[in-house]
């Protein structure tokens, strides 16, 4: 039998397994988070000044920030489970569920919150890449 043969022959049998419940894999299926260890973020030229990245919010649960100085990675995470906090960009800062806001560097700007978010500054590589040391920012 040829390859072309056993590809046509085969064909079917993949096509009804792909369609059996649970045989395929569903897109909808939330990344393992990594919070440990140092992780590459690209080029500085991708967080211009003034800016606020949350592309690596659901990888790694952090934002990059950008208030034109060092480039910051701020863990928006409230000092309970059930506190969310998020970024809107209309008003530039964080904004809490338990009504506290942040700006763009994770500083108290309302309370109720007592602590500012943590941050730590991203290291800049001689190629011009970034990476962030997740250990600093999830370890107690």
């Amino acid at each position: 039998m040829t390859t072309r043969q056993n590809i046509l022959t085969l064909l079917p049998l993949c096509l009804l397994l792909a369609a059996l419940p649970g045989c395929a894999t569903s897109s909808k299926e939330k990344p393992t988070r990594i919070t440990t260890g140092t992780v590459n973020i690209g080029p500085a030229a991708n967080y211009p000044a003034g800016t606020v990245s949350t592309r690596f919010l659901e990888l790694y649960g952090i934002a990059i920030a950008n208030d034109s100085g060092p480039i910051l990675a701020i863990l928006p995470r409230g000092p309970q489970p059930d506190i969310t906090i998020t970024w809107q960009a209309d008003k530039n800062q964080f904004v809490s569920s338990d009504g506290s806001a942040y700006d763009i560097l994770g500083r108290i700007l309302k309370g109720p919150a007592q602590q500012p978010l943590k941050g730590t500054a991203a290291t800049r590589h001689p190629d011009a890449t970034l990476s962030i040391n997740l250990d600093k920012l999830y370890t107690p």
